[in-house]
């Protein structure tokens, strides 16, 4: 007990958020309810953005710089701006920035063009941790930001998700300016 025998199905809704699978096949009696949610219960799925800043990289390399900063993120900070990672663009140079209060992640890449737009946001773990998942392959990745959200646009997916709000560190006083050991 317990499932549905194979073969074919009848899906009815009920009135309401329930519904019910049957079996097709005459000779067995079998059904199961399927218990929902109000639509009005979900957010709508955001568009991706036709006007705004929009950056496209290479997808492997932003995989790349992913996993080189994404140990670094803090797990459970009471400063909520730690617990992503900061994704900057600013004129031929992208950096992605994660700080946890012992460890400090900075990689920076060149970005093609001459003249992208500015970026500024912090990208929560989550949403990086999904973005290792499905990026696979080479291609664009196109990165779009809008007031409070930040989407990402591949070749069969969309992901789009809020950003972390707040200040997020000053890490360029982390990094040492001079050097005593040369190698």
């Amino acid at each position: 007990g317990g499932h549905l025998p194979a073969g074919e199905g009848l899906l009815e809704r009920d009135k309401g958020n329930a519904g019910q699978v049957r079996s097709l096949d005459k000779k067995r009696d079998a059904k199961a309810v399927v218990v929902g949610a109000p639509k009005a219960d979900f957010p709508d799925i955001p568009e991706f953005p036709s006007k705004g800043k929009t950056l496209t990289v290479d997808m492997l390399y932003f995989r790349k710089m992913i996993q080189k900063t994404l140990f670094a993120v803090s797990e459970n900070s009471t400063n909520y701006t730690l617990n992503g990672v900061l994704f900057e663009s600013s004129g031929a140079l992208m950096k992605m920035v994660a700080i946890d209060g012992r460890r400090l992640a900075l990689i920076q890449a060149p970005l093609p063009g001459q003249d992208e737009p500015e970026f500024s946001l912090i990208i929560p773990r989550g949403v990086l941790q999904q973005l290792l998942e499905i990026i696979h392959g080479d291609g664009p990745l196109t990165i779009a930001a809008t007031e409070n959200r930040v989407h990402f646009r591949l070749e069969r997916f969309t992901l789009s998700s809020n950003v972390l709000t707040g200040k997020f560190p000053n890490y360029n006083m982390f990094i040492p300016t001079q050097h005593q050991h040369v190698f």
